[in-house]
């Protein structure tokens, strides 16, 4: 689901004789929706792109994280690709096919006590100061505006989301 992460693990192994000079791992990132096949920009996708080493001793291992946020709703394949100094060819990985679904972004719980809330506080801080029997000083103002915060405080708590949607 848009949003969530997706974790990929890679092993790089020496299995020849000399060391590779020049190590390079990263990783590619495909939609294939059709009608909408292309590569993608991981700038946004991912913090974690390349990942160098001087040199791989046989019999060695490379091991790497690539962590990635998926963000575009739609059918993706990745593969990792590894390249070295010494070497013109390109190994790459088996590809890994994922679906991104889309996320909704309005959600009532965290709407609806925003929407009835500020207008029942205003109310109320209109309300007060109309029919107040004592003129209105600015510590009362202060406290309303501490109780509105409050408010708000407790809403975003009890809906595990910012009252404002952040």
């Amino acid at each position: 689901m848009m949003g969530d992460r997706l974790r990929f693990h890679s092993v790089i192994r020496n299995t020849g004789p000399k060391p590779v000079e020049g190590l390079t791992t990263w990783i590619n990132l495909l939609e294939v929706d059709p009608g909408n096949e292309q590569p993608m920009d991981l700038e946004d996708w991912s913090a974690h792109k390349a990942v160098t080493r001087a040199e791989l001793p046989p019999g060695k291992t490379l091991e790497s994280e690539w962590l990635m946020r998926l963000i575009k709703r739609g059918v993706y394949r990745v593969v990792i690709c590894v390249a070295s100094r010494n070497r013109r060819r390109v190994f790459t990985s088996p590809t890994v096919e994922f679906r991104v679904t889309q996320k909704p972004v309005v959600q009532s719980r965290r709407i609806l006590p925003v929407a009835f809330g500020v207008p029942l506080m205003i109310g109320l801080i209109m309300l007060l100061r109309r029919f107040c029997p004592y003129r209105v000083s600015e510590t009362t103002d202060t406290l309303l505006m501490l109780c509105v915060a409050f408010f708000f405080f407790l809403m975003s708590r009890r809906s595990g989301a910012h009252p404002l949607g952040g």
